[in-house]
């Protein structure tokens, strides 16, 4: 501030002035002072950014959509603002426009992760779930150590109302990582449903025993008793 009194103009004091605001938790001081940057230097696609990250914080969405708009037209290239941007117009309930701006940042940067999973969100706001299911099966094949696909792909199936594949795609993610939770919670579910409660409860004592210092065990087996009726054994379960 006191370099700022003496130069208004000095730059390197404008950058580091709203990373100090934000560290404070003052978003509504950071937008003011990034605006001043931006009015200095309008043609810097980083401040830009930096102006629609502030004001998210304020859930100011439309002055973070003029900003990522903005950066981007400045750098098409500019990945880290692109995702930015589909993830607000997918927030926004705009999944056709993310999905093209997704479509054509998938197309220079291939292998951009975050891109492949907005885009199967795009896929699924629009209920085009062949699509979305497509690209979380690619995600598994590349990814062949990282449960998370499994997950989503098991979830798209059981939307689709395919259960016995959904189980299976569930089974391989706890296979890849045992003791892999989210997918463990899905059998659980799918067990109830079919009233296989034998099997949920052997499925969760195995995961109470490997993690005893989560309380989602304990939840699901409350659960199970509860899908039994057995009230008092889930509120033991609980304790």
């Amino acid at each position: 501030k006191q370099v700022l009194a003496r130069d208004p103009a000095n730059l390197q004091a404008l950058a580091l002035s709203p990373r100090l605001s934000m560290a404070k938790g003052d978003a509504d001081q950071a937008v003011t002072e990034l605006e001043k940057l931006v009015k200095l230097n309008p043609k810097n696609p980083r401040t830009h950014y930096q102006v629609a990250v502030a004001a998210l914080v304020n859930n100011d969405q439309a002055r973070a959509l003029s900003s990522l708009t903005q950066a981007t037209t400045l750098d098409p290239d500019y990945a880290e603002a692109a995702l930015l941007l589909a993830e607000l117009r997918l927030r926004r309930g705009e999944a056709a426009v993310a999905m093209t701006s997704l479509t054509r940042l998938l197309q220079k940067h291939p292998s951009l992760v975050q891109a492949r999973l907005l885009l199967a969100v795009a896929h699924r706001a629009q209920n085009d779930l062949d699509q979305a299911l497509g690209v979380y099966r690619a995600l598994a094949r590349d990814y062949p150590t990282n449960p998370q696909p499994l997950l989503m792909a098991g979830m798209i199936q059981r939307q689709q109302r395919d259960q016995a594949a959904a189980r299976v795609t569930f089974e391989n993610a706890v296979k890849m990582q045992p003791g892999y939770l989210p997918a463990v919670e899905q059998l659980v579910q799918m067990d109830l449903v079919e009233r296989k409660f034998e099997n949920a409860r052997r499925r969760v004592e195995t995961e109470l025993s490997r993690h005893t210092n989560s309380p989602l065990p304990s939840m699901l087996l409350s659960q199970v008793y509860l899908a039994q009726t057995n009230l008092a054994q889930a509120e033991v379960a609980l304790l």
